[in-house]
């Protein structure tokens, strides 16, 4: 009996064993499952992280890349000598360097000569008396004290004894109202219009140089005079550029009452005309060469020039030669194209700043021989390319008689460099004045600009001008004019 209830109290401890062991294996298959839960997460985290590294590294691949295309060194030109490295050279001028001296007054332009004779040896003491015939000349030249010239009005207001009326006498002919005459007024235009001072620093430059005081509001109404002064000279000018054999003619942004405009300009080889407009379409480039221009017009591929025929049309080089580096800069199948283009374009530039030292026919000879490389160049670019290199090289074929004028034509260039050298100066305005805030405003800029820039091309003293020019205003008189065959 005894016996049996031991082999049942051993069975009941076994089955506890068993039991405990069974919970602590249950334990810790739940733990290994949450354990294999938790690396399955950790598992998948990392593919995400390994994808997001070869994303970053592809982007930091494809930076690189772009960035040595953008700083990689300019291949050398194949056809023109590799140029030599200098080394150990000091700063200025060079052994063998022509140097430049100021030139010497002449005596008539003299002011004061002062005669400097020394008097004893600086020797022995000798008293001298001779002269040299040939003294050493050292001139110094002065600005005397600016004073303003004022110049005052009395107008005696006298009664008559008869009638009793009261008479004032008027100002002279050619004396305004105003209260500053004509050479101060050119004065502050050329200020504003050819340095490009704001009216303030106007305003402070007549008080510190010449000690005339003026408000900001009479500097506008100068500018005003100003401009009502070469409204008619301005107006000739524009006349003359619609009659031109050969017109460069080019835009760029305005601001005008905080607002996009545009400011066109036509270049000839002697007059200069600028225009403040609100479109940059083709109405106002034939308002400004005439809609029965019959000359050679100089220009880039703007849509506002398409009006005029090929023949009368020459596209400017430069800009095909930035538009050609532009693809060669952003790789892929149109860069071998645009480099050989890029050859045969500086060819034609060599050529053509060699073209003085050529005759004609030497000179078209060769140019012919980079005409039918481009043509063929620009076919190939059709037929084996896509997107944009392919649409440029159908728009030049279309427009391929733009491209060649300046060959067979006198006086047309291959660049439109005039234009755009006109326009630095404007541009260099805008980003200091930032437009204008009304249509006069407008007025005085297109109008001044056009008289400085016309006066530079002929090397005509500026401040001269506008003072004809005001005083003739005021007389009611013509103002000069800005031909050069009329002037």
């Amino acid at each position: 009996m005894r016996t049996a209830k031991v082999s049942e109290l051993m069975c009941w401890q076994l089955r506890a064993e068993i039991a405990q062991r069974d919970a602590t294996i249950a334990q810790r298959d739940a733990t290994i499952a949450l354990l294999q839960a938790s690396l399955s997460q950790k598992e998948a985290e990392l593919l995400q992280c390994q994808e997001q590294l070869a994303d970053a590294k592809e982007c930091i691949a494809a930076l690189a890349a772009k960035l040595e295309r953008h700083f990689k060194e300019p291949s050398p030109k194949p056809d023109a000598a590799p140029k030599k490295r200098l080394r150990g050279r000091n700063r200025g001028g060079q052994p063998g360097h022509k140097g430049a001296c100021r030139a010497i007054v002449p005596p008539e332009q003299v002011s004061q000569i002062v005669s400097l004779v020394p008097t004893c040896c600086d020797r022995c003491g000798r008293t001298l008396c001779e002269q040299d015939p040939t003294p050493r000349i050292h001139q110094v030249v002065e600005v005397p004290p600016l004073v303003p010239q004022v110049t005052e009005y009395r107008c005696h207001q006298v009664r008559c004894p008869d009638c009793r009326a009261l008479t004032r006498a008027p100002l002279p002919e050619g004396v305004s109202a105003s209260a500053f005459g004509p050479r101060l007024c050119a004065l502050l235009s050329i200020c504003t219009g050819k340095y490009h001072l704001s009216k303030r620093l106007c305003e402070e430059l007549l008080w510190d140089f010449l000690g005339v005081k003026l408000s900001l509001g009479s500097v506008c109404r100068l500018e005003q005079t100003t401009s009502l002064a070469l409204a008619a000279p301005v107006a000739e000018a524009m006349e003359s550029i619609r009659t031109a054999q050969v017109v460069h003619q080019d835009e760029t942004s305005w601001r005008q009452e905080n607002r996009k405009a545009w400011l066109w300009v036509a270049c000839t080889q002697a007059t200069t005309v600028f225009l403040i407009a609100w479109r940059r379409s083709q109405a106002v480039c034939k308002q400004m060469i005439g809609e029965s221009f019959s000359g050679t017009l100089v220009s880039d591929r703007w849509s506002a020039y398409l009006w005029l025929k090929d023949a009368q049309r020459q596209l400017c080089w430069s800009h095909l030669k930035r538009d050609f580096e532009e693809l060669e800069a952003a790789g892929g199948d149109g860069a071998r194209l645009a480099q050989a283009v890029g050859v045969q374009i500086r060819k034609l530039f060599h050529l053509w700043h060699r073209a003085r030292d050529q005759t004609a026919w030497a000179f078209a000879n060769k140019m012919q021989n980079i005409r039918r490389a481009v043509y063929a160049l620009l076919v190939e670019g059709i037929r084996w390319h896509r997107g944009k290199p392919r649409a440029l090289c159908r728009d030049l074929l279309l427009h391929e008689e733009a491209l060649w004028r300046f060959v067979t034509e006198p006086g047309v260039e291959p660049t439109n460099n005039r234009a755009e050298q006109a326009l630095r100066q404007a541009v260099l305005w805008r980003r200091g004045s930032f437009g204008t805030q009304s249509t006069c405003g407008s007025l005085f800029v297109q109008r001044i600009l056009t008289v400085v820039t016309t006066l530079r091309q002929q090397q005509r003293n500026v401040l001269e001008y506008l003072t004809a020019a005001l005083l003739a205003h005021r007389l009611h008189q013509p103002a000069p004019s800005l031909l050069p065959s009329q002037c």
